[in-house]
């Protein structure tokens, strides 16, 4: 049949377009082909489509059963860790040569359905403790930042607070992680760490750098001024080559 389907491309050349020939063959090709490959689907994919679905169907029951047998949190883990499974046989269910197949069609959608509902749980019960343990770090860090920043001047405050805030960028990788993804305490964390970190950073350029930067530029103008002054006093040329250096 897949040689047909390339011989056929030779009988749709444009230089055979509307000879009667050409014409019937088109039209029993189509009616021949689609029996054949609706007979296919029926008495050989069918069989192997049933049992994938049937696999499908037994690995979100495993899941769903271990799932319900939480807590502790390791059996929310282990239904996951099922539900994952079953990706491998989806890919397959979904692939083209099962296409406009019902049961094909069917498995698909109870396994998406199925999936996002136990994936939404999983958050709300298992990653729910995780995310505030993270959040709540990050937070700490961010409060003993701002606490010491408030204590500077001196200078070596303010270089502790940024240290402290280096560490809470490190914990909001935790946060971060797409495991939290579209929880409501993950994005609240990442709002406000982001505000108030930039607020430290202003700061700091602020009340240090600021000070920093004008003691290197007034140091930048004394070498001028010296160089210019040794200038001037050449001839000889001693004076000169001081000058440059």
């Amino acid at each position: 049949l897949e040689q047909a389907e390339q011989l056929i491309k030779t009988v749709q050349d444009k230089k055979y377009r509307g000879m009667e020939a050409a014409v019937k063959a088109l039209q029993d090709y189509t009616t021949r082909h689609t029996a054949l490959r609706d007979g296919y689907q029926t008495k050989v994919l069918a069989d192997e489509l049933e049992d994938l679905c049937r696999s499908v169907r037994s690995k979100l029951d495993e899941a769903d059963r271990r799932f319900a047998k939480g807590p502790p949190k390791e059996w929310w883990d282990e239904a996951m860790q099922e539900l994952e499974s079953v990706g491998e046989l989806i890919e397959q269910v979904s692939s083209d040569k099962y296409k406009g197949m019902d049961m094909a069609e069917r498995t698909l959608a109870n396994y998406q359905q199925r999936s996002t509902a136990m994936r939404a749980e999983y958050q709300s019960k298992a990653l729910g403790d995780a995310l505030d343990d993270a959040v709540r770090a990050v937070r700490s860090k961010l409060h003993d930042a701002e606490y010491k920043f408030a204590k500077g001047p001196p200078k070596s405050w303010w270089d502790e607070a940024m240290e402290h805030l280096e560490e809470a960028e490190g914990l909001m990788a935790e946060v971060r992680d797409n495991k939290f993804n579209g929880m409501e305490g993950q994005l609240k964390c990442v709002q406000d760490y982001d505000t108030r970190a930039q607020k430290l950073r202003a700061d700091y350029h602020t009340f240090v750098l600021a000070d920093e930067l004008d003691d290197a530029c007034r140091e930048v103008r004394s070498k001028l001024h010296s160089a210019e002054e040794k200038f001037k006093k050449g001839p000889p040329k001693e004076w000169w080559d001081e000058a440059m250096e």
